[in-house]
């Protein structure tokens, strides 16, 4: 696994958000106590949009301080790496202790860390949060087993339940989990009654509090989507489809991007829904039916699969991000189960049974590490990134922007401009769209133009910091200081922290003659960012110290 996996080390795709978890997080770029102290004690972030997630920050914030930067990412990946590889091992320490032979176990559980899925997550920075939650996750799986296996030791279900904290505390995506030991309890445990039901209250207790703080800590910083494909789509045709969706790419990996789109038009007319609904339901009556029989393998994978991806299922619109292959990464704990049992019962079976086992799976290995390396080569850099994410989806707004975006800072312009147009065209109501728009043409010089895109996004929502920011910028560019510093400070009263707005502001100080508020501006930038050259370059030019 760590042979294929290892390429990981040398990517440099930049990726989304990647830029508000980690270049642009100042916290994340001061490694210090107080920075870990906010990640934690701020239930609504104030540096990331979304989810309270301090124990990812904190992680982020370690390998910052270990020397990753943009364009020199190995110390992120390699965690990545090791949170990847730790998750393997305690998916074959699960299957073990759900009694399957060590072997078959460890052959499952390499066989689904190999898969290409788990890719996205191993190689977008800003997902550690994705397998920090998976490897918190299947560690309190374990612990629980273990719980059962030696009779109901308290301290193994007490150590389950902190990991199930760190968990959540990581991503609240594994917030089912206290459901999943229930499915573990009918099937393999047999052990589901009232006492194994009285032994998941502290784990529902948990369950209920990350809850309460992912909707409130989201609802205060992202929001939620009320309009789009996936808000206007039927709850349930949604749920069904993008459930088909995942097995048909854990079954056939192709064409895998970390953007995808729904099919349109989105409705049983179209054979791609249907086709994805009735493998749906297939799987569904082929579970029933064995259940029925008493074969409880395949019934308790399939509600483990559906149970752990279900908070992803889109019934919540908490992102435009409607499908995506990172949400199979801990889910797919439960398709191993049933692999594990049929791979277990050809190992006892007869050596003949266990030579083809064998062969099978270094058939599938194979394959999956061929598709795997192919699919890590898409994130080498963020230009094949992107052009990636457009010939999957080329309809997406998102995928056409973040492409314009790197085009514009390679200099090709005119193509850049092109794609910036089309993404405002699939999503003219989007202001992140108009934004980027903007960004472009003021880097192409057509400062008037991108000056109006800024000036209609800031009367649609005065707290737009960063077209504050843009359109404070293309103020500077004119020379128009004192409208430039209005706009600055409008955008650090959004956001205090934004770095680009702060020295900014200390440009158009000094440029305007208001030397003290200048070098008060670069300390605070370096108060920010202590490594930000600019600032004490400036700080330097004006005799002044960095304090």
């Amino acid at each position: 696994m760590l042979a294929v996996e290892w390429p990981v080390l040398a990517c440099q795709a930049d990726m989304l958000d990647d830029d508000t978890f980690v270049q642009h997080n100042p916290l994340v770029r001061n490694p210090e106590a107080a920075s870990v102290g906010r990640f934690f004690t701020e239930l609504r972030p104030s540096t990331v949009k979304g989810y309270y997630i301090p124990l990812t920050m904190t992680s982020l914030m370690i390998d910052y301080a270990l020397g990753g930067r943009p364009g020199h990412l190995q110390a992120f990946h390699a965690t990545n790496l090791a949170l990847h590889v730790g998750f393997a091992l305690g998916l074959a320490l699960l299957l073990h202790l759900l009694a399957v032979e060590a072997w078959p176990a460890v052959i499952v559980a390499a066989l689904v860390a190999l898969h290409p899925l788990c890719v996205e997550p191993l190689a977008w920075i800003s997902e550690r949060k994705t397998l920090l939650a998976s490897f918190f996750g299947v560690a309190s799986l374990a612990a629980y087993a273990a719980y059962a296996r030696a009779g109901g030791r308290p301290r193994w279900r007490w150590l389950a339940l902190l990991l199930y904290v760190l968990s959540v505390l990581s991503k609240p995506t594994t917030t089912p989990l206290p459901l999943l030991l229930i499915v573990l309890d009918y099937w393999p445990l047999r052990r589901l009654g009232v006492a194994a039901l009285r032994d998941k209250i502290p784990f529902l207790l948990v369950m209920a509090v990350a809850m309460v703080v992912a909707y409130q800590s989201h609802a205060a910083t992202a929001g939620f989507m009320h309009s789009g494909a996936a808000v206007d789509a039927p709850a349930p045709l949604l749920v069904l489809h993008n459930l088909g969706f995942y097995f048909e790419k854990i079954a056939a990996p192709r064409g895998l991007s970390p953007v995808y789109l729904l099919p349109q038009p989105f409705s049983l007319a179209n054979p791609a829904v249907v086709g994805r609904v009735a493998l749906v339901a297939a799987v569904a009556a082929a579970a029933a039916y064995l259940a029925w029989r008493g074969r409880r393998a395949l019934p308790a994978g399939a509600a483990f699969f559906a149970a752990a991806i279900f908070p992803t299922l889109g019934l919540v619109h908490y992102s435009w991000v409607v499908l995506s292959d990172k949400y199979t990464h801990f889910p797919m704990i439960g398709l191993a189960l049933p692999l594990a049992a049929v791979a277990a019962r050809a190992w006892g079976a007869s050596p003949a049974h266990r030579r083809a086992l064998v062969a099978a799976a270094l058939l599938s290995g194979g394959v999956l590490a061929g598709l795997t390396r192919a699919q890590l080569a898409h994130w080498s850099d963020t230009l094949t990134l992107d052009r990636r994410m457009v010939a999957v989806s080329p309809e997406s707004p998102n995928a056409n922007s973040a492409l314009g975006l790197i085009l514009g800072e390679r200099g090709e312009l005119a193509e850049a401009l092109r794609r910036q147009r089309r993404a405002v065209e699939l999503a003219p109501t989007d202001p992140d769209m108009r934004l980027n728009l903007g960004s472009t043409l003021q880097r192409a010089g057509e400062l008037e133009q991108a000056a109006q895109e800024y000036r209609a996004l800031v009367a649609a929502n005065p707290d737009n910091a960063r077209a504050h920011t843009n359109l404070g910028s293309v103020f500077y560019a004119r020379g128009e200081f004192a409208a430039a510093i209005h706009e600055f400070r409008e955008a650090l009263r959004v956001e205090p922290e934004q770095l680009q707005a702060t020295i900014n502001l200390g440009f158009a100080y000094e440029h305007s003659g208001q030397v003290e508020a200048a070098i008060a501006q670069y300390r605070r930038a370096l108060q920010i960012n202590p490594e930000h050259r600019r600032a004490r370059e400036k700080l330097a030019t004006l005799g002044a110290a960095p304090r």
